[in-house]
């Protein structure tokens, strides 16, 4: 495990379930038709989680914040089909499993896909947003990545904002008016070349 300035990449097992309730706090709008909106939902999120795909910034035993990415074929949420069928059943299991593939992205030769930033709301303002993408642009640059890439979802501007500051531009933008029920109505696709 490789330490800089208090940002780590990897996650230490004890603080698993906080990642997950991260995780979970910050999407579990747009996952809540597959996961649900209780304990499952984050139960199945950790059951999925591969600690060597993130960037995370703790102090103690305290989660602040945490930046997934894709690598070597490993992303840090991975919804498995057996947690699934195990908290809903096999047939709404199997239908929950179908659904998460409508979002599903994949990496590009070259470029390191970022897989979602949680910062919690104890931390913000600290400026932990930016420590962990500059270390994941570290992590890109070390490893012979060309570019990163990210998705925003239109109703989340601080964001944007935050991805902007630290080098993400704007490539394009997909409208999805059907989705306004899971918070947005249009994802951003975002790009930071590695130098």
């Amino acid at each position: 495990m490789t330490t800089y300035d208090q940002i780590t990449i990897g996650l230490p097992a004890h603080l698993h379930s906080q990642a997950a309730t991260l995780f979970y706090e910050a999407f579990g709008r747009k996952l809540n038709p597959i996961l649900g909106n209780d304990q499952r939902a984050i139960a199945i999120i950790q059951a999925g989680l591969d600690p060597n795909c993130c960037i995370s910034a703790y102090e103690g035993d305290h989660l602040l914040g945490v930046a997934g990415f894709c690598h070597d074929s490993s992303q840090l949420v991975t919804i498995r089909i057996h947690s699934l069928i195990q908290h809903f059943g096999l047939i709404r299991g199997v239908w929950r499993f179908g659904l998460s593939f409508l979002g599903h992205r994949r990496p590009v030769p070259g470029e390191l896909l970022m897989d979602g930033i949680a910062v919690s709301r104890a931390a913000r303002g600290r400026g932990i947003g930016t420590q962990l993408l500059d270390r994941l642009y570290q992590f890109a640059r070390e490893h012979g990545y060309q570019s990163i890439r990210l998705d925003v979802i239109d109703t989340n501007p601080d964001a944007r904002r935050l991805y902007e500051r630290v080098g993400f531009v704007a490539t394009k933008t997909q409208e999805y008016p059907y989705l306004k029920s899971l918070g947005f109505t249009a994802v951003t696709t975002m790009r930071r070349e590695v130098r």
